[in-house]
């Protein structure tokens, strides 16, 4: 049965504050950064207003999400999300990172434009930072919206290598009491020895938005991913987790609040459905970026996609807002007016597929600039079928796919089909695109965002200014190991 993004939600029933540091064991050299250990580090980028200082260090730690036992997870700072990290638009970012980790790793800044050599990929941007050695991240923030970080190496983000990162604007002009952020994920127990997904590939079974599950190319020979690599399939996942647990924290509120939800997926695989009992949903930003606000039941998230949502506490009790990936396992937090004990008073069934808002129902708060394109491009996003460790872009596995050519100043209208059976949430690194339509459904005003999910067989055209120079820009699917199998490709000014 073809299981889409309209139907989704009816069978899917089922932060800390950042740190203040000086740069302590950081040295000047030569106009350069000099990690601790001598390692150069990037060349200083011009830099703005206030400066907000933060170290992480990615090491393993032991984590409990709450009712499976510690699992050896890799952290920022020892915790499952890390530290939330919160700044001013036009002020600068410096983080520091320490790699205590037993292999190189990165950080990319997923959705904020940031200049090429901050981008956080390996061997594209940076070296990655080996065991033992240090990193300084810095850079102006300029666009104000809800991002995350996370980790860039290999599959390192199914290990727990991920925040959020909160960028607000001088000033805010959305009126609210109180605000939350949310960052769900997809959870292994213990990633050294996962169980294999038998829907992994789409066919067989419910494996996507219209997927069906898994079927050849699973035993026999080790096969090659896009970095040379032994490829993974995409693993069963044990558990859903919001804010590093199976169950978070109540999040308390007043009757008569206006209160200020930020989601993020940053799970490595799945989608999930997100609602909230007893409410709806007003959502305000679509990957950061302002919408005209529009109420819905739910929300489909894919991987590495945001949403801003405002819900006005009018409906006193306790109310669970539940987020559902495929493979029914939910993750839960109470939304609890003051007064209020006990546990829900509602089982939080998944509202009807006809109730999940779609990309075309939404428009940008300010209209953007339109134009032609000056350059097409047409990427069929497919695999998976043969070998459920193989994906492609235009039949074609990275770094053998063919890049995006751009000049300075451009804009290049790309449009994205996805033929292969399961999800695909597709993300431009240093860019924002314009969804001009999705589905084939016209958008009336175009929305700005930085990941957008394709079903099969679904198709979304986006327009790209090439307003942020730099040598290679990726552009991927944020399944980790679908990027990892191949579908990633490059967009390239020239």
């Amino acid at each position: 049965m073809a299981l889409s993004r309209r139907s989704f939600l009816g069978i899917a029933a089922a932060g800390v504050g950042g740190t203040a540091l000086g740069l302590t064991g950081l040295r000047r050299f030569g106009g350069a950064h000099v990690g601790a250990a001598g390692q150069p580090l990037a060349p200083p980028v011009p830099l703005s207003g206030r400066v907000h200082d933060f170290a992480l260090t990615a090491r393993p730690a032991d984590w409990d999400i709450g009712n499976a036992g510690a699992a050896h997870a890799w952290t920022y700072n020892g915790v499952v999300p890390g530290p939330e990290l919160r700044v001013t638009a036009g002020d600068t970012l410096r983080v520091v990172l320490t790699n205590e980790l037993p292999e190189p790793t990165t950080i990319h800044w997923h959705g904020l434009p940031v200049p090429f050599a901050m981008d956080g990929v390996p061997d594209v941007t940076q070296p990655a930072v080996a065991p033992g050695k240090t990193f300084i991240y810095e850079f102006p923030v300029t666009t104000p919206g809800t991002f995350w970080y996370h980790t860039h190496a290999g599959y390192q983000l199914d290990r727990g290598l991920y925040g959020a990162l909160i960028v607000e604007p001088p000033r805010e002009a959305l009126a609210y009491d109180r605000e939350f952020t949310l960052v769900f994920d997809d959870w292994l127990q213990d990633p050294d020895h996962p169980r294999e997904n038998p829907d992994a590939s789409g066919m067989g079974g419910m494996g996507g938005m219209r997927g069906m599950g898994g079927m050849m190319g699973r035993r026999g020979a080790p096969r090659r991913g896009a970095h040379g690599e032994a490829a993974r399939i995409e693993p069963l996942y044990d558990a859903r987790i919001v804010n590093g647990h199976a169950s978070a924290p109540s999040l308390r509120v007043r009757r008569g609040d206006r209160v200020r939800l930020r989601l993020v997926n940053a799970g490595s695989a799945l989608p999930i459905a997100v609602w909230l009992a007893g409410h709806e949903l007003e959502v305000t930003h679509a990957d950061g970026q302002p919408v005209v606000p529009r109420r819905t039941p739910a929300l489909i998230l894919g991987m590495g996609e945001r949403y801003d949502v405002l819900i006005t506490a009018t409906h006193p009790g306790v109310w669970p807002l539940t987020a559902v990936a495929t493979g029914r396992k939910r993750a839960t937090v109470l939304l609890r007016y003051d007064g209020m004990t006990g546990g829900a008073a509602e089982s939080g069934d998944a509202p009807s597929a006809r109730d999940v808002l779609r990309y075309p129902e939404l428009a940008a708060a300010t209209p953007l600039p339109a134009g032609d394109p000056d350059r097409r491009s047409d990427l069929e996003l497919s695999g998976g079928m043969m070998d459920p460790a193989r994906w492609t872009i235009n039949g074609r596995q990275y770094p053998d796919t063919e890049p995006i050519e751009v000049r300075r100043g451009e804009r290049v209208r790309i449009r994205l089909f996805n033929m292969s059976m399961m999800p695909h949430p597709v993300h431009l690194h240093g860019h924002f695109f314009q969804v001009v339509s999705f589905d084939d459904r016209r958008l009336g005003v175009p929305i700005l965002k930085d990941t957008i999910t394709l079903g099969h067989m679904e198709t979304a055209d986006l327009d790209v200014v090439a307003d942020n120079p730099g040598s290679r820009w990726l552009l991927h699917c944020h399944n980790v190991y679908h990027m990892m199998g191949g579908m990633q490709t490059e967009l390239r000014y020239v």
